[in-house]
């Protein structure tokens, strides 16, 4: 993925290097780094100060930007609960109260399953990018999107030729090879973070050339975050104009970092717990099933209509496995903001869905 600093990477460095601002602009450009502002008046607050030779108005933009920042973060932090009530009651309320009208009126249930993944479909859409930029992993969607079209695809051969069950075991066992690698991104990406705490404290207390404390290909190296590309050149650039204020880069970098493992964590056990929420639709639609199995229909036929249960099954099997990918979608927006750690969810998603399903059979066959 291209470099692409935006605006509290750029204010980054600018703020706490003495160099001109269009000093390490051309800097940038010709070492292939590429930067946006997304104001006209940030350009002219950075204009501003290279006319002034001072940084008041890059600081007081710089100030602007964490805060809007910590805003966004504290949305995503409320948005988690909101979402996680939305998909309690779209994947499973509403289809296990479809599924008692289901013998009677079978095309309704059809449709209405239909609408309500559509639905679920369309929130992934909406808050797909929760997360502000400058806190997303670096990686290849298209992986990610080959991942859950192999599990899709698998999972319905398997549900094809045999049922929900081996179906839900054929995509634990695909998808388990994803999940390990966005594991290790994720871990990757967290080590980066605290790495760079760590290589701030070096390079701001070393009382000779911060090079001794920190080899400057470390510094100019590739990296999954913006906001850790913009430190490290930051200090990398230092080493040659100086720093201004190191203890305010310092206490800038650990207010955003807090804030962010704050609300990650946050994320992530919302996002397991939800995994309950999933575990009861294996549950209860096992349970349902079996009770249509058991049920004398044939004495029921005389006085209404009772459409064909097989049918209907299938339909249900149908939901509860789109429904499973349309759920790590979500627990991945969930625990991180974005898509990236879907691959991640599937198997946790589908192994709390396999032990609902067998535990509400047994329930039936043991009770």
């Amino acid at each position: 993925m291209k470099d692409l600093l935006e605006d509290l990477e750029m204010l980054f460095l600018l703020s706490f290097i003495d160099a001109p601002p269009s000093y390490v602009m051309t800097w940038l450009k010709n070492r292939g780094i590429g930067y946006k502002f997304s104001s006209e008046r940030i350009e002219e607050r950075i204009r501003e100060d290279e006319r002034t030779g001072t940084k008041e108005g890059i600081r007081s933009v710089l100030e602007e930007t964490i805060k809007s920042l910590e805003f966004k973060l504290e949305t995503f932090s409320n948005r988690v609960d909101n979402i996680s009530e939305v998909y309690t009651i779209t994947l499973l309320v509403a289809p296990v109260m479809l599924y008692a009208v289901g013998l009677f009126q079978p095309e309704t249930v059809k449709v209405s399953l239909w609408v309500l993944l559509l639905l679920n479909g369309l929130l992934l859409v909406l808050f797909r990018d929760l997360h502000p930029r400058v806190f997303k992993l670096k990686t290849n969607s298209s992986s990610i999107l080959g991942s859950i079209a192999l599990s899709v695809v698998l999972s319905f051969i398997f549900l094809k030729i045999e049922n929900l069950r081996v179906s839900l075991v054929a995509q634990i066992l695909t998808s388990l090879p994803f999940a390990v690698s966005a594991l290790r991104r994720w871990r990757r990406m967290e080590s980066e973070l605290r790495e760079n705490h760590t290589i701030l404290l070096k390079a701001l207390t070393e009382p000779f050339h911060l090079f001794r404390a920190v080899p400057p290909g470390l510094l100019t190296a590739e990296t999954y975050f913006g906001i850790s590309r913009s430190l490290r050149l930051t200090l990398y650039l230092s080493s040659f104009w100086g720093i201004e204020e190191k203890s305010a880069l310092l206490f800038t970098y650990e207010k955003i970092y807090n804030f962010y493992k704050k609300t990650t964590r946050k994320g992530f056990l919302n996002a397991a717990m939800n995994l309950l929420t999933i575990f009861l639709l294996g549950f209860a639609s096992a349970i349902v099933k079996n009770i249509l199995k058991t049920l004398p229909l044939d004495a029921m036929q005389q006085w209404v209509t009772i459409g064909d249960k097989s049918e209907l099954f299938w339909t249900i099997d149908v939901y509860v496995m789109l429904a499973s990918i349309l759920y790590a979608l979500g627990l991945s927006i969930i625990s991180l903001g974005s898509l990236e750690m879907a691959p991640f969810w599937i198997p946790l998603v589908s192994t709390a869905l396999l032990l609902g399903e067998v535990l509400g059979e047994r329930l039936l066959v043991y009770g």
